[in-house]
């Protein structure tokens, strides 16, 4: 049902105003990293794979997700990070299958915010 539902393929979704099909918004946000995972599990690696790899590089690019980022200004519009695991998860799902994912995931940043106590976020 998943693959028959999309009439073609698109590296990520936008949110839509459902009674007019425009465009709401021009952003991502940390949460929607999960869909790669999704896609995982629904079994469309291939989708999974270009997913992930959006998400990936903008990680890459600012050290960490940000909260949102803005696919129009292809920058970020709330420039921090709470540490949200979605895309660490949906990488640890894509290792699960292919047996390789991007080490660098893992480590880029994190020991540099590990808080004796309580929550943190990276500004």
């Amino acid at each position: 049902m998943f693959n028959s539902s999309r009439p073609f393929t698109s590296t990520f979704f936008i949110n839509v105003d459902y009674a007019t099909g425009k465009a709401f918004n021009h952003w991502l946000d940390a949460l929607s990293a999960s869909f790669a995972g999704v896609q995982v599990l629904a079994g469309d690696l291939e989708e999974a794979i270009c997913t992930h790899a959006l998400y990936y590089s903008i990680w890459r690019r600012y050290e960490a997700m940000p909260e949102r980022f803005d696919w129009n200004l292809k920058a970020p519009s709330v420039r921090f990070y709470p540490l949200r695991p979605e895309l660490v998860e949906s990488t640890y799902l894509l290792y699960q299958v292919r047996r390789k994912c991007v080490s660098s995931l893992a480590y880029s940043g994190l020991p540099l915010v590990q808080p004796p106590l309580g929550s943190v976020s990276v500004s």
